[in-house]
This record gives structure tokens, C-alpha cells and sequence, in this order.
């Protein structure tokens, strides 16, 4: 039981987007080498009291913002350092759209601007349309589960689908892009064979 003691922490510092107002507010997050930056950001601002959609997290000497992405192990962030959480104003935060594409079971992909507070049910609504092919609609009736893939993490299900938003999978303005994949999983085979897909021949 001796992990506590090597478990490294990345000190967070809150920083306001209006010098009036006082800052200061510090949170320690608990890492492991796999902890995603994203949660170091969530975590923080759960600790301080803010909203996550109106922060970011940049390193203290150059205010580069990090890759929320990234894993501890690889964001070259010591031990204990300190990171800060500037808030931004809500005008900006509200600009800062970010590129998600979506790859399909089939091979047919999408890309659309969203932002970080969508939830991926709601992106899989306008892939839909983008893509004239059903990805989440009356999957409930079919014994269909949408399941939407990042990463190395998984959202089954429209409850976690609807939980999930590119903020919290890390995905933010700044990150460049991502790439979702998104499968439609059958629960009467059990073993995911694909269900036949409707004729998408019918003219539109």
C-alpha cells in the first residue's frame, strides 16, 4: 500500500479572465502515468468550483494550452508542477468550435464544427443528416446499442452518449481535430454481428 506515496500531482492554479477579480484558487490532482489532462481539468475545476467549458488548462511559463488528450506519461509535464486554469470569457469560449469527423462501421466518414459542450448524442443527430444513414434513431426499438469510440475509451448507449461531450473526452478548440468512430452493436447475436443495413437506394 505504498502507492500513495509515488503518486504524482499536478498542482492547478486558477487564474481570472478580469484582473479584478481575485484569483488564487489552487487544486492538487492526484495523476497516474495514464490519467488524460482532460481529467486533471475536469478534476480541477470540480475542486475549485468552475465551469470546465469556460476554462483552460496552459502551462505556467509559456501559457501554451495543453493537449487535454494527452496522457501524463507523455505531456512532458513534471511532477508537481503547476498549471493554470484561465478562465475565459464567455464570448470566446462560445467561438471556440472544434473539427470532429466521424468514421462509420462502413467506411463512410463526416466532419462537422461543434462545440465542447455538445453531447455525442447530439452529434450522432447531425452526423445523421450529414451522412443520410441512421446512427442513433430508433436504435432502442432494433435492440441496436450506438457506441462511439475515442481513444481508448468507449461510450455505449444513448445514457452514456448523451453524458459524454468533447470536453470531457478531451476534445477542445486547439486540439486540431478528432476523430470519432462510431458503431451500431446488435444485442441479439451478442457476439456484434452487424445487423443488414436498410436499402439507402430510395431516392431522397
Amino acid at each position: 500500500g505504498h502507492l500513495d506515496a509515488g503518486m504524482p500531482n499536478i498542482q492547478v492554479e486558477l487564474v481570472p479572465a478580469s484582473l479584478s477579480t481575485k484569483g488564487g484558487a489552487k487544486a492538487t490532482i492526484a495523476v497516474t502515468a495514464a490519467t488524460p489532462l482532460v481529467d486533471v481539468l475536469l478534476g480541477a475545476c470540480k475542486e475549485i468550483g468552475v465551469d470546465p467549458a469556460l476554462h483552460v488548462l496552459r502551462h505556467k511559463k509559456n501559457k501554451k494550452e495543453v493537449d487535454l488528450v494527452d496522457t501524463f506519461r507523455f505531456a512532458n509535464i513534471a511532477n508537481n508542477a503547476t498549471l493554470e486554469l484561465q478562465e475565459l470569457d464567455p464570448a470566446i469560449a462560445a467561438k471556440r468550435t472544434v473539427n470532429v469527423s466521424l468514421q462509420c462501421d462502413g467506411g463512410k466518414r463526416a466532419s462537422l464544427q461543434a462545440g465542447c459542450t455538445d453531447n455525442l448524442l447530439s452529434l450522432l443527430g447531425k452526423f445523421e443528416d450529414r451522412l443520410g444513414q441512421r446512427l442513433c434513431t430508433g436504435c432502442g426499438e432494433r435492440g441496436e446499442t450506438p457506441c462511439v469510440s475515442f481513444m481508448n475509451r468507449a461510450y455505449e448507449g444513448e445514457d452514456a452518449l448523451r453524458g459524454a461531450t468533447l470536453l470531457t473526452l478531451g476534445i477542445v478548440a486547439g486540439t486540431g481535430g478528432a476523430l470519432l468512430r462510431h458503431t451500431l452493436k446488435t444485442s441479439g447475436g451478442g457476439r456484434g454481428e452487424e445487423a443488414p443495413a436498410p436499402p439507402t437506394d430510395q431516392p431522397a
